[in-house]
């Protein structure tokens, strides 16, 4: 607490009245001036001390308490920081400058950590802004800021009204090599070239100076390259698979250079089929193949080829030919040479009896041995003789038909394998049930609990998560009976006899169908079923769709967060391995989410390439951030983008890497805030008044005597107080 005085007025009289009081002995001074009146001035002086009375003169007297100035520590604590030794030293300097600044006199210091904020780099206007929210330009006393300078909103920060000091935690010489993405494809098509244009930026290199760069892709053997240095180059990336194809491309450390983690970049090229040629041939006009042919029609990545058989060449009809507006089945076309081009071959209530010749059905077995898709939709046609069940497709068909046909109505249910396979897993809300009813199309076994994804009693737990499932669908009505099957039955029908069969053939794919009135699903007969859905996922599998695959591992990024999704046939994994650019490897406990299907999910660190592994299992890559992510793209210390506020404030810029954290001192406001090995922080002596008290700086006995005693020295002066005197003498004389 300090007490402080100072002058201050109470007039007697208006001020008005005052001045006006002033302008009449100024002007009567000014007059006995020029007449050279004998005592004027103290005339002069009269009228001064009445003024002064009427002025009322105070003298105030003030307690203040004294306010703190605040100071604002920043320090740095991003992706960029924790390379290159650079966080043990913005450590040691954060510790060294909070002491100091504890030790400072009314000072209050406010810490402040910023970390970057993801593709937006390093932030720091809104550090600054909120740490001086609530505090008057007149405390503050200056920032000092402990950063690398690479700061990604330099231009967006307002000067905060004190000085600011940017001590950068590196080495004013470094050099770094890097490589640059100047432009990569988001997609391309698959079994194509995509190019990546790159830039390998090393300042120590003269231009063109080839450099070895390793281009990997989805763990695949490395690619050398040669890459001139610090010239665009663009470098072909093959694209082989549908999905994301995950690009590599490093090139070696510089003995010297900052830190190898800009040394390489991450790319994410999804890869997209061209349109998916798709076979559709209908053996006769009926029901189900306008469903079949308006949900392939609907996705845009097919191109469709449809055909229906309305007559047989030996069909018993006494029409001519000419006179039928139909076209001849291309049959050698089709079956001899374009079978290969079709990525999917659709058979829909087809008999090949009369038809189509041994010889042509093979050419199909062979194409599906060699990577095509078959799918069937079994009617009773197919336990005729010459039916797909035998002849050439028996070797590939995954299962054999007994000749029997099913005209009951019954509820497709899905079985233990159907609950799990990605292609029937959580269509719709189910019920776990135990079987399936036959001829009035109820389950009495089923419990009614439901069973959602990643919810209800199979997901939970609460059951066995192998359980078959019978969801509230509509029914079917006829079944062809296949038993001995040697693929996957996912959905039962009629006595749990199997209903859908996935199978792999060679490289190929083959998917059975054994009941041709799913269309009774698309009528929403009975409340219907999911069957576009259905059909979608069975087109897209025998295709083979990577977010199909039975047994897979995937990796995203998703809101800074890994996440790791597992989906298998078999028994669950608990743990999962996962790579990321830094650190060692860290292992992420799986939690099921429903049967077949489990994720875990960490917090996303440096950017770039993160891989997942099952032990003993597949792997999965995923990419985070973008190419060239502002924290670790340029890793050099600068006081480029700090430079000017500094400057504008009156601050500095320090590198720490080549000395010692400066001397910290209280300046006055206006003068330098800097000098060799300090930095000044403003003092700018703020208070607060506690108490006032007001005391006459004139008494009354000291005007009464000062304003006439003036007076009459002045009339005495003038010459008239002596002859007053000398005329009283006189009067009273003895001598008179």
């Amino acid at each position: 607490m300090t007490a402080a005085g100072s002058l201050v007025f109470a007039p007697l009289v208006p001020w008005p009245a005052l001045w006006t009081l002033a302008a009449l002995a100024a002007v009567v001074l000014v007059f006995a001036l020029v007449r050279r009146a004998r005592g004027a001035l103290l005339r002069a002086l009269a009228f001064l001390g009445l003024l002064a009375v009427l002025a009322g003169p105070r003298w105030a007297t003030e307690t203040q308490d004294p306010l703190s100035d605040v100071a604002l520590l920043v320090i740095d604590e991003s992706a960029s920081i924790r390379l290159a030794g650079r966080a043990e030293r913005t450590g040691q300097a954060a510790t060294d400058l909070e002491r100091t600044l504890k030790a400072q006199p009314n000072l209050e210091t406010r810490i402040v950590r910023v970390s970057d904020a993801g593709a937006a780099g390093t932030v720091l206007a809104d550090a600054l802004d909120s740490g001086f929210a609530d505090v008057p330009v007149e405390r503050r006393a200056g920032v000092l800021i402990l950063t690398d300078g690479q700061i990604h909103d330099a231009p967006e920060i307002r000067p905060p009204g004190a000085p600011v000091h940017v001590l950068l935690t590196g080495h004013e010489k470094e050099t770094d090599r890097r490589i640059a993405v100047l432009e990569a494809p988001r997609f391309g098509m698959t079994g194509s070239k995509a190019d990546v244009r790159i830039r390998i930026e090393d300042p120590t290199l003269k231009d063109g100076t080839p450099l070895s760069v390793t281009l990997r892709r989805d763990g695949e053997p490395d690619v050398p390259l040669s890459v001139p240095a610090n010239r665009e180059t663009a470098v072909p990336v093959p694209l082989t698979r549908p999905g994301p194809n995950i690009v590599e491309l490093s090139v070696a450390e510089r003995s010297g250079e900052i830190a190898a983690v800009n040394n390489r970049v991450a790319i994410s090229i999804n890869g997209v089929r061209d349109r998916l040629r798709v076979l559709l041939i209908s053996g006769k006009p009926h029901m189900g193949e306008r469903v079949w042919r308006n949900s392939l029609k609907a996705d845009p990545a097919v191109d469709l080829i449809h055909f229906t058989i309305l007559r047989s060449p030996w069909s018993r009809d006494p029409t001519s030919a000419s006179e039928l507006s139909l076209i001849p089945f291309p049959i050698n076309e089709l079956f001899e040479e374009k079978i290969g081009s079709f990525d999917l071959i659709l058979l829909d209530r087809f008999s090949a009896a009369d038809l189509v010749p041994e010889q042509y059905l093979e050419n199909v077995a062979k194409a599906v041995e060699n990577g095509a898709a078959l799918l069937l939709s079994a009617g009773p046609e197919f336990n005729e003789p010459g039916g797909l069940g035998a002849g050439p497709l028996a070797r590939i068909v995954p299962a054999s038909a007994t000749g029997r046909t099913f005209d009951d109505a019954f509820r497709p249910s899905l079985t233990a394998a159907g609950v799990r396979h990605p292609v029937t897993a959580a269509l719709e809300p189910a019920r776990s049930g135990s079987g399936n009813g036959s001829g009035n199309g109820t389950n009495p076994g089923s419990s009614g609990a439901p069973a959602g994804a990643g919810t209800g009693a199979a997901a939970s737990g609460a059951s066995a998560p192998d359980t078959p499932l019978t969801p509230d669908w509509g029914p079917w009505l006829r079944q062809v009976e296949m038993v001995a099957p040697t693929g996957t039955v996912v959905m039962g029908g009629v006595n749990d006899l199997p209903l859908l069969i996935l199978s792999r053939v060679g490289k190929g794919r083959v998917a059975v169908l054994t009941s041709d009135t799913l269309w009774l699903w698309a009528k929403g007969w009975q409340g219907g079923g999911p069957q576009g859905e259905l059909l979608r996922r069975l087109a897209h599998w025998t295709m083979g769709e990577p977010d199909l695959e039975e047994e897979a591992l995937t990796l995203q990024t998703k809101h800074n967060r890994l996440v790791v999704t597992r989906r298998t046939m078999g028994q669950p994994d608990p743990v999962v391995t996962v790579t990321g650019p830094e650190g060692p490897p860290k292992t992420l406990v799986l939690s099921p989410q429903r049967p077949g299907l489990s994720m875990a999910d960490m917090a996303v660190g440096l950017p770039g390439v993160y891989r997942a592994q099952i032990p003993g299992g597949p792997e999965a890559l995923a990419v985070s951030g973008p190419p060239n992510p502002p924290e670790t793209t340029h890793l050099v210390a600068t006081a480029r983008p700090l430079s000017d506020l500094a400057q504008a404030t009156g601050g500095s810029v320090r590198f720490l890497g080549d000395g010692p954290v400066p001397e910290i001192r209280r300046v006055a406001p206006g003068s330098g805030a800097s000098g060799r090995g300090w930095v000044g922080l403003r003092a700018n002596g703020a208070h607060v008044v506690t108490g006032l008290s007001l005391d006459t700086a004139l008494p009354v006995w000291a005007a009464l005597l000062l304003v006439p005693g003036l007076a009459a020295l002045a009339w005495w002066r003038e010459g008239s107080g002596a002859q007053v005197l000398g005329r009283l003498r006189k009067i009273f004389s003895p001598d008179r």
